[in-house]
C-alpha cells in the first residue's frame, strides 16, 4: 500500500511517517527521511512511501481501536466507509470518545495511535477527552485544515511529528504534559503562540521547527531538558517568557535564538 506525500524535515536524525489501516499485521516503514543539517539548503523531499499495517481489534462507530490492556484501548483509525489507504477525506470534526464498547465490554480510550488521522485534510476541529494520555507518532500529521485543538488535561506525551503541517494558531496544554518529541509541531505555519506548562520535562530536537509565524513562547517550567534546534527556523520568534527566578538559566539554554528572554507577566 503506497501513498505519495511531501515530507519536510527539520532536524538531524530520522523522521518516520506512519498510518493505520484495516489490517491486523504489524509492520514498519520501508523508507526513512534524513534531514540534511545544512540550514541553507532546502529540506523538501518528495518520496513514495509505504504505510505500515497496524492492528485493529474492533470498530465502534467511526473509529477503530486496538486493545492495549484489560480496560484500555488505542484509537488507530477513523471513518471506515470512505477510508482510502488509511486516510479519511470526509471527516471535518472529531470529538474522540472517552469509551468504546466491544463484545459488551467497555474500554477507556487512553491513546491515539500512530498515523490514526494522518492526512485527514478536511479535519478542522479536534476535541480529546481527559482519558487520553498519549498521542503517538504522526497521529495528526498533514491535517492541513486542523485549527482548533482541545487537548486532554491528562495528556503526558506527544509523539514524533504528531501535528506536523497542521494549521493551529495557539497551543496551550494541561498540567500533566511532560514529553514533546521531535518535530511534534514542526511546519505549523499559522502557529503564533505556545504556552508550555510547568510539568514539561523534555522537548526534543525540532519540536517546533519552521513555525514561520511563531512569535511568543511561554515556558512555565523552572528548568527542563531542551535539545538544540527546538525552535530552528522560527524566524518571527520575538520573546520567550519564563519564570522570573529562571531568567539567567534560560538565557543560556536559549542562546541559539535571537528572541528576548523575559519574566512571565503575572
Amino acid at each position: 500500500m503506497k501513498i505519495r506525500n511531501y515530507v519536510i524535515l527539520t532536524f538531524a536524525g530520522v523522521f518516520l511517517v506512519g498510518c493505520q489501516t484495516n489490517h491486523t499485521k504489524d509492520s514498519s516503514l520501508n523508507k526513512t527521511f534524513v534531514y540534511d543539517n545544512n540550514e541553507n539548503q532546502s529540506n523538501e523531499v518528495t518520496e513514495e512511501m509505504s504505510l505500515p499495517d497496524k492492528k485493529i481489534d474492533f470498530w465502534d462507530g467511526k473509529y477503530a481501536y486496538e486493545i492495549l490492556a484489560s480496560s484500555e484501548i488505542c484509537l488507530t483509525n477513523v471513518e471506515g466507509e470512505d477510508n482510502k489507504e488509511g486516510i479519511s477525506k470526509k471527516i471535518k470534526s472529531s470529538t474522540i470518545p472517552v469509551k468504546a464498547t466491544y463484545k459488551n465490554k467497555e474500554y477507556m480510550v487512553s491513546r491515539i495511535g500512530e498515523g490514526a488521522f494522518i492526512s485527514c485534510k478536511n479535519l478542522n476541529d479536534l476535541i480529546m477527552p481527559d482519558s487520553v494520555k498519549e498521542i503517538d507518532k504522526s497521529a495528526f500529521a498533514y491535517c492541513e485544515s486542523l485549527k482548533g485543538i482541545t487537548f486532554s488535561n491528562e495528556l503526558q506525551r506527544i509523539g514524533n511529528g504528531a501535528f506536523v503541517f497542521t494549521s493551529v494558531a495557539e497551543l496551550k496544554f494541561g498540567d500533566k504534559l511532560s514529553f514533546i518529541e521531535e518535530a511534534a509541531f514542526s511546519f505549523c505555519k499559522s502557529l503564533k503562540k505556545v504556552d508550555l506548562p510547568e510539568s514539561v520535562k523534555v522537548i526534543e530536537k525540532g519540536a517546533f521547527s519552521s513555525c514561520l509565524n511563531l512569535q511568543e513562547v511561554t515556558i512555565r517550567a523552572r528548568k527542563l531538558n531542551m535539545e538544540e534546534k527546538v525552535f530552528v527556523k522560527c524566524n518571527s520568534l520575538k520573546t520567550f517568557y519564563v519564570p522570573k527566578e529562571s531568567i539567567e538559566y534560560y538565557k543560556k539554554a536559549l542562546n541559539e535564538y535571537k528572541a528576548e528572554v523575559k519574566a512571565i507577566e503575572e
